[in-house]
């Protein structure tokens, strides 16, 4: 006599329908999680936690630069000093030039907008003044004049001779692109209306300066708050004929001169490199951040964002914890560790210059574990 083994078909299809159900929520969960990558209210929260980052590094990891960039700054007590427009102060330009000619620096970047046409006609011989200045600086050290936008969008004219002393790649733009939040991180190609890549500051002084260049982060932990040397003690010291205070200040050093007024160009950075400004809510001068980007140039390098193919398998790996039956303490407990493990492997990525945001991947294993 054969025993034939029962089976009900409701439950097996019931435990088919759950395993199903399950498989299906699981790639739900993946493809929502690989999606975050790209939301961009995601991406803004990852580059707040990495503003966090350089604050943090910056107060309890700090990296000490030997041989840092220079600024020359014109501040309000030069326009005090010097009465005349800004247009008209070829003599005082001319000047500045000689007097770094004298320093012998490694390399000049000029954060401002040189003159579009002649002003002998107003003050005779002024043209000759700043472009012998000009042409006696660029025999010790090259040097890259700036290029701004007109309100129109077009490149703001420079009088022809100013660039012909400069020399091939002595111009350049000196254009920053701006994230969601209005605030200035990475280093990317400027193209014009046409797509074609435009010359910058930066990578026109790393050119000259022999340093490779890379799209990038700009490395806001380097280095310490930044300072000015005002662009009229300078031209004391060449007056005064000081040449060993001018070699010590310059001499070797990258320089950038440019602005440091209060209300003009200025921008968001992530970190307030001013160290004469404490309470500017990170507003600085356009010139600091050319120098930030300089120092990571320099340095180490722009820091580069992981490859998104290893962003995606962490997140992969994150998912798989949906698979995970867990109470509601040990979930808590384990989503806890893995923000932890996501966090320090952002800094210590961060420290060997490369960026892993962490919002996607903190907001996985929180929907997961939910």
């Amino acid at each position: 006599m054969s025993i034939e083994r029962s089976q009900n078909p409701a439950v097996s299809i019931k435990s088919l329908l759950r395993r199903y159900t399950s498989w299906l929520l699981f790639l739900v969960c993946l493809l929502c999680s690989s999606g975050l990558q790209q939301f961009p209210p995601v991406q803004l929260l990852s580059l707040k936690i990495l503003d966090q980052s350089f604050n943090w590094q910056r107060r309890w990891q700090p990296k000490p630069i030997a041989d840092d960039v220079v600024l020359i700054g014109i501040d309000e007590q030069t326009y005090q000093l010097f009465t005349e427009p800004f247009a008209l102060w070829h003599a005082h330009l001319g000047e500045l030039f000689q007097a770094l000619a004298l320093a012998q620096p490694n390399a000049v970047g000029l954060d401002f907008s040189f003159p579009d046409r002649s002003f002998n006609a107003i003050i005779p011989d002024s043209d000759q003044k700043l472009l012998s200045g000009l042409a006696a600086l660029k025999q010790v050290a090259p040097v890259v004049l700036g290029i701004t936008i007109e309100q129109s969008g077009l490149a703001r004219k420079v009088y022809p001779p100013f660039l012909s002393v400069a020399g091939e790649d002595g111009h350049a733009y000196v254009l920053w692109q701006l994230e969601a939040d209005r605030v200035v991180r990475q280093f990317k190609p400027v193209k014009d209306r046409d797509g074609n890549v435009l010359p910058t500051l930066v990578g026109n002084l790393a050119k000259h300066l022999h340093k490779p260049m890379q799209a990038g982060y700009i490395n806001f932990a380097l280095g310490s708050q930044l300072n000015y040397i005002p662009l009229q003690q300078v031209l004391q010291l060449y007056q005064q004929q000081d040449i060993t205070k001018l070699k010590q200040l310059f001499a070797h050093k990258s320089v950038l001169v440019g602005t440091v007024l209060p209300f003009e160009d200025r921008h968001y950075q992530p970190v307030n490199l001013a160290r004469w400004e404490q309470d500017n809510a990170n507003f600085v001068p356009g010139v600091l951040i050319h120098a930030q980007a300089l120092r990571s140039v320099l340095h180490q390098g722009f820091i580069q964002p992981i490859p998104k193919l290893i962003e995606w398998l962490i997140i992969l790996a994150v998912c798989t914890c949906w698979w995970l039956n867990l109470s509601l303490g040990r979930s808590v407990l384990l989503l806890s560790g893995l923000w932890g493990a996501v966090y320090a492997a952002h800094w210590y990525l961060l420290n060997w210059g490369w960026y892993l945001p962490p919002a996607a991947i903190a907001l996985s294993s929180l929907g997961v574990l939910a």
